[in-house]
């Protein structure tokens, strides 16, 4: 991810959105890079291990947001 991050110049003041965060991958390079991150992820099992990386790679990283309970649509 740090290459793809390189390829779409992503820099400083940016902000990266992942919309199928998995277990955070992306979210630990802009860690690393000081970029700001925002990421979204249905599956609670996925969600729960990426902020783990994330705090496990930055205890004092904010990470705020949770699971979303989701319902069929009427």
């Amino acid at each position: 991810m740090d290459w793809c991050l390189d390829q779409a110049k992503v820099g400083a003041g940016d902000t990266v959105l992942d919309t199928h965060m998995g277990s955070g991958t992306t979210g630990l390079v802009c860690l690393r890079r000081g970029v700001r991150f925002i990421g979204c992820e249905i599956d609670p099992v996925h969600y729960e291990t990426a902020v783990a990386r994330l705090k496990n790679e930055s205890p004092n990283a904010e990470v705020t947001g949770g699971p979303l309970a989701a319902r069929p649509v009427d």
